[in-house]
């Protein structure tokens, strides 16, 4: 058999998501592969070598290269597997190269051994023929397709012959079934699971159902690599999702088709990927771990050097006061303003009101005066901006009050009252989030520009139930709140916390009050503009750089180029996260994936970050305290009805929940806080424990969940619940009801 050529790339072809990159000196290098089954005779296998040696990967190949003859094409036997023989110890020399088809992203991998190439390739597949003409080095997979041991769990005699015979078709052979979960457990707990490769679960099964013997599988530790696979007739979210919450790893819909299992081999494949890299990131982790504690030591001891070098002014009082601070017998409030003085003294910023006075705009008979030229340099290189002031923007016939330094413990509150400002107000308070983090000054933003792009957004915001600004005031103001209180920021960069907080303040720009599934079914001119793909997410990014583009808002005038461009990726990726039906359960596996991995290193992990926190801000009404996730409730109810109307007008399936005459509202709060909202806050919380403790989220959804589903008795009698949009106001909290004076959400 001929030499392979060395291996230069490790990515993965034929598998979802893989890329691969090729050059014309890469494609000169590498050996065409035909694999033949063991009856075929060489001749037809250089037949079909010259077939195929016509075609072409889409862009991979220069005009200028040659193909090379046919008869210089290496042919090698595949050879049959072994079931005695395990699946990790296999020979490397008798496995086949493989490859998919140029023609399309993703196609069927013929069974048999195989090698992954590492780009596109050309590739017939037929039964378990397979001819593949390799365009450069292929990676051997760790285990036979052919050898793998399937086990085969369903009630229904019928359903499990027809899988068997699906796999069967698919190339498998080593297939064992049991009609329930008794038996499949003997046969997984007398062998310690070492004889299966991989299950297929039924869902609804007698005597134990498919989701006991799943959580039965994932709490037994030896059982750990075999991929489980749920089966179901049910194409149901609440199913999907209470499977792969238990641990499954994907989940097909019965009844089974070939096309559906042809590739059930590639689970393996990706379990003992993600096995292996897990076991790699501990390792790393572990070892940064020894070394951060290394240099944490060294810096605390050169710090100390540093004090006992440097003694100035400042730091002879600093430290005096700590002392006193720590060990003085001090009433609480002579602690707390000593506490306040160390830290003013301690920042940064400590100089910058005088450095404001020296370079403020003399009048023409003051002296010295600094020319305009100098006094821009200076402002750059110190940082320093001009003071904050309230501007009159455009759209607002008078100057909105401007919140002072003691409402940001206000802000910091997670029962804020939202309610009990004004629209003016809540855009008041926009720049105090920003400057809290420092991201006015690190990044230059014109404080006029700023008020006027914060007024922009406010009106280019519908007068919708709910999808309006103060709810996108909300996100926002829950954002900051896990970016400090639940102390997030730790993990980002200041170009991704202004990102994340902008973005949150746009995140539903425009929004016209009826759902994608509206847009989409009415071929609206959105829906068409964007390929029926988050029609409202890319709408709303759209409309935020729309206000950003004009030049009297433009508050990233002064970032770098690849500043500028970074935020309007992450701003684009952490929008189009926030499209629930799309992108939520994805989302949330990743980030449940990395949590006890999470590197602030890895830019995907900080992005994924982001993701969740933005989701997780949008969908928070139900994790604040009732008489705040009472009137949200109401205000979404009541935009889900309108929609409702509109589709019953038109003559379309009243989408669910959004039916008036049919749907209990505390039912739909209920349901949405178990299946959505509680999953994903209680890793939130997991991630972030600061956020746990201080805001109780997870407190405030289980206390809720528990309301609603009490509420449900009262609607079910005829009666509204607080849920309802038509449920009386002088029963709701009338803080919360008092609407502001000539404002408008």
């Amino acid at each position: 058999m001929p030499n392979m050529p060395p291996v230069q790339d490790h990515s993965v072809q034929g598998l979802p998501g893989s890329r691969s990159t090729t050059t014309e000196e890469d494609n000169s290098s590498q050996p065409h592969i035909t694999a033949m089954t063991p009856t075929e005779s060489p001749s037809s296998s250089s037949s079909s070598s010259c077939s195929s040696g016509t075609k072409h990967s889409k862009g991979s190949v220069s005009k200028s290269r040659r193909e090379p003859p046919a008869a210089d094409l290496p042919v090698i036997k595949s050879t049959p597997a072994h079931s005695s023989v395990d699946p990790e110890e296999r020979d490397p020399k008798t496995s086949v190269a493989t490859g998919t088809s140029s023609a399309s992203t993703s196609s069927s991998l013929a069974i048999g051994e195989v090698r992954i190439d590492g780009v596109s390739s050309d590739s017939e597949v037929s039964g378990d023929r397979l001819t593949a003409r390799s365009r450069r080095g292929s990676r051997k997979l760790s285990f036979d397709p052919v050898s793998l041991s399937i086990l085969v769990v369903d009630d229904d005699p019928v359903a499990r012959r027809i899988i068997q015979h699906c796999l069967e078709e698919a190339g498998y052979r080593h297939i064992t079934c049991c009609a329930t979960a008794t038996e499949a457990l003997e046969q997984l707990f007398n062998t310690a699971g070492s004889m299966f490769h991989l299950s297929l679960i039924d869902v609804h099964m007698p005597d134990v159902n498919g989701f006991d013997l799943l959580r039965r599988i994932r709490t037994d530790t030896r059982l750990g690599m075999m991929p489980v696979i749920m089966m179901s007739a049910a194409d149901e979210l609440e199913v999907v999702y209470h499977c792969l919450q238990d641990g499954a790893d994907d989940y097909i819909l019965k009844p089974i088709r070939k096309e559906a299992i042809q590739n059930l081999w590639s689970n393996v494949w990706r379990k003992r990927r993600d096995h292996r890299q897990l076991s790699s990131m501990a390792s790393e982790q572990s070892e940064l771990s020894v070394r951060l504690g290394k240099m944490t030591d060294q810096l605390q001891q050169l710090r100390c050097q540093v004090d006992e070098a440097v003694e100035t002014p400042i730091n002879v009082i600093t430290r005096t006061i700590t002392d006193m601070v720590k060990n003085g017998n001090l009433t609480p409030e002579v602690r707390h303003t000593l506490s306040s003085i160390v830290k003013s003294l301690g920042a940064s910023n400590l100089y910058q009101p005088a450095f404001r006075r020296f370079l403020a705009p003399s009048s023409p008979s003051s002296t010295p005066r600094i020319d305009d030229q100098t006094r821009r340099w200076l402002q750059a290189e110190l940082s320093i901006t001009s003071s904050p002031h309230t501007s009159a923007a455009v759209g607002i016939s008078h100057a909105a009050p401007a919140a002072s330094t003691h409402e940001i413990p206000k802000l910091r509150s997670w029962d804020f009252p939202v309610h009990e400002h004004t629209l003016n107000e809540l855009c008041s308070c926009v720049p105090h989030l920003l400057r809290d983090f420092g991201l006015i000054d690190r990044f230059r933003i014109d404080c006029d520009k700023l008020d006027n792009f914060v007024v922009a957004v406010r009106h280019s915001y519908q007068a919708n139930p709910y999808h309006n600004f103060r709810h996108a005031w909300d996100v926002m103001q829950c954002t900051y709140l896990m970016l400090s209180l639940g102390r997030a920021a730790e993990f980002l960069t200041p170009i991704e916390i202004l990102s994340l907080l902008l973005a949150s303040l746009c995140h539903d720009l425009d929004h016209p009050g009826f759902n994608n599934v509206f847009q989409v079914s009415t071929r609206s001119p959105l829906a068409l503009r964007y390929n029926d793909l988050s029609v409202l997410e890319n709408h709303h990014c759209a409309e935020a750089y729309r206000i950003l583009s004009q030049p009297e808002c433009d508050i990233l005038e002064n970032l770098s180029a690849d500043e500028a461009k970074e935020t309007r990726r992450l701003f684009i990726s952490v929008i189009l996260g926030t499209d629930l039906a799309r992108y939520h359960m994805e989302i949330y596996t990743k980030f449940k994936s990395v949590i006890s991995t999470f590197s602030a290193e890895d830019a995907s992990h900080r992005e994924l970050l982001m993701q969740v926190i933005l989701k997780s801000a949008d969908i928070s009404n139900p994790a604040r305290p009732f008489p705040i996730a009472a009137y949200w409730s109401r205000k979404v109810m009541r935009e889900f009805f309108e929609q409702g109307d509109a589709e019953r007008e038109l003559g379309l399936v009243i989408s669910p929940t959004m039916d008036r005459h049919t749907v209990k509202s505390a039912n739909t709060q209920a349901n949405f806080i178990h299946f959505v909202v509680e999953p994903l806050f209680s890793a939130v919380c997991e991630f972030l424990p600061e956020l746990a403790a201080t805001c109780k989220p997870c407190d405030h959804l289980r206390d809720n969940k528990t309301r609603w589903q009490q509420f449900l008795e009262t609607e079910e009698r005829g009666q509204p619940s607080p849920a309802s949009p038509d449920y009386p106001l002088h029963q709701a909290s009338p803080q919360l009801e008092r609407a502001a004076p000539s404002t408008s959400d």
